[in-house]
């Protein structure tokens, strides 16, 4: 709204000029404060508001920009310093610059200006190099601002962006040196095994040679002298542990009990025995079936003349000419039945009813009687079912040479199974049968069995198939660490 000056009143903010008594003038807002124009500048367009802000105190840079300015509005005879203003400028539109409070503006600085003092009034070119020298002071300062503000944020983000990488770089480095320990140690363990394989081979191979050069260099002779008789093994003859004490026993006339689970090579060492005291060999393997007749021999009539002919018995035979005489099998023979043994083996005299010309057998001086067992002769168990309880009697007569035996590995290794992974999965096999108390066992025969399957190139599921054959599930995983499913 145009109004007329009651008096001398501030510049004109568009033109800079005094506002005079009676000037026509418009009043105007700048930052919530009321300002005057003179009617005319208010319909020129405005080139835009020039405040110069000074912080509080006295300041070198305050009184410099103070100064220039004076001199350049009211004294053009003086030459403005060329020193850039230290105050901070800023130009109207201007944003986000932060600028400290404003003490004054540039009309207002000087309070010893009277409104009779004349003033002089700057040219267009005066006007025109203080609003470049103010303007190129705001950008250096909003600059200089931006530059220290951009500076701190760079060094913020290069502070966070350091921190994450070096806090990336040590995760990066420990899961690196995580892998690097993991594979080392998968390589540690593969490199183990790998070696582990490389030495059970090199062992299996020094035992072969080891035993190869014992069955090309041992020489076991067991020498026994029976009427002068000297008796020699071969070279690779193998002997079961109990050999020396069953063969000392026999020779001196003992009755040798060999009671032992099946398949420990009972009648192997029988043999043994009879070869070295030089004696024939005869066995009889016992059941229920066995008759008299057949320990004391049979008769037959003669068609042609009507005359019975004995026929003796190869018991009979050994009996009375000397030999060895194995009695296999004992726990399995009628109880009654055995006990025509017991004149025989005890008193030296054997009755023949059915030899009628020589009804009574003398026992000859080198006579010897093994019997064997899978039992102690105390009846059946679960494992050895088809046994008899046997006479008191008869066990008595075999007391003194009963010599107890079972699975010898020497005997498995050179003779049944010389195969040692084989052997050695099978022993493992046995002791855990032992272990866990089960009525099961792998035999010496057996472990000679599996070592022709395997020359056969059969494997050791296929092996254990055929050892398991009727074991309840349990006991199959117990002993082989199969499932039936596996092994089927």
């Amino acid at each position: 709204m145009a109004i007329t000056a009651p008096s001398r009143m501030s510049n004109c903010i568009n033109c800079s000029q005094p506002i005079n008594r009676g000037d026509i003038i418009e009043t105007t807002t700048v930052n919530s404060e009321l300002r005057y124009v003179h009617q005319a500048c208010a319909k020129k367009p405005q080139t835009g508001l020039i405040k110069l802000k000074t912080g509080s105190g006295s300041t070198p840079g305050r009184s410099k920009v103070v100064d220039d300015a004076r001199k350049l509005l009211f004294d053009d005879s003086e030459t403005v310093s060329q020193e850039p203003p230290k105050t901070r400028l800023i130009q109207s539109g201007t944003e986000n610059l932060k600028m400290p409070e404003v003490e004054s503006e540039v009309e207002d600085t000087d309070s010893n200006i009277t409104e009779d003092q004349p003033r002089k009034h700057p040219s267009p070119r005066d006007q025109e190099k203080l609003f470049d020298r103010v303007v190129s002071e705001a950008g250096r300062i909003a600059a200089e601002q931006v530059a220290t503000k951009t500076a701190s944020i760079i060094s913020n983000a290069t502070s966070g962006a350091i921190a994450r990488i070096e806090s990336s770089i040590e995760s990066e480095a420990r899961k690196a040196v995580q892998e690097h320990i993991d594979g080392m140690g998968a390589e540690v363990k593969a490199a183990g095994e790998e070696i582990g394989e490389e030495l059970k081979r090199e062992i299996r191979e020094q035992m072969e040679k080891e035993l190869a050069k014992v069955r090309s260099c041992q020489r076991v002779e067991h020498i026994v002298k029976v009427e002068d008789v000297e008796t020699k093994f071969e070279e690779d003859e193998v002997f079961h542990e109990v050999f020396d004490e069953v063969l000392k026993l026999s020779a001196n006339g003992f009755l040798v009990f060999l009671p032992g689970p099946s398949g420990c090579g009972k009648r192997h060492l029988s043999r043994q025995v009879a070869k070295a005291l030089a004696l024939p060999f005869g066995m009889i393997s016992g059941s229920g079936g066995v008759k008299e007749s057949d320990v004391l021999g049979r008769s037959f009539p003669n068609v042609a003349t009507g005359e019975s002919v004995y026929v003796p018995s190869q018991f009979v035979t050994i009996y009375e000419n000397g030999g060895l005489f194995l009695i296999d099998e004992m726990d399995a023979m009628d109880p009654n039945m055995l006990l025509t043994f017991n004149s025989a083996l005890a008193n030296g005299e054997l009755s023949i009813p059915t030899r009628f010309d020589k009804p009574i057998a003398k026992m000859h001086r080198n006579f010897r009687c093994i019997a064997a067992a899978n039992t102690f002769g105390n009846g059946a168990n679960r494992m050895y079912c088809g046994r008899n309880k046997l006479d008191e009697s008869t066990l008595d007569r075999f007391r003194g040479g009963t010599v107890p035996l079972d699975y010898d590995p020497n005997v498995e290794i050179r003779w049944a199974c010389p195969d040692p992974e084989l052997h050695e999965l099978l022993s493992g096999w046995r002791a855990k049968i032992v272990e866990n108390g089960l009525h099961r066992i792998i035999s010496t025969r057996f472990m000679g069995q599996a070592y022709k399957l395997k020359k056969l190139g059969y494997s050791t599921k296929a092996i254990a198939r055929k050892l398991v054959g009727g074991w309840s599930p349990k006991d199959i995983l117990t002993v082989t660490g199969y499932t039936i499913e596996q092994l089927s």
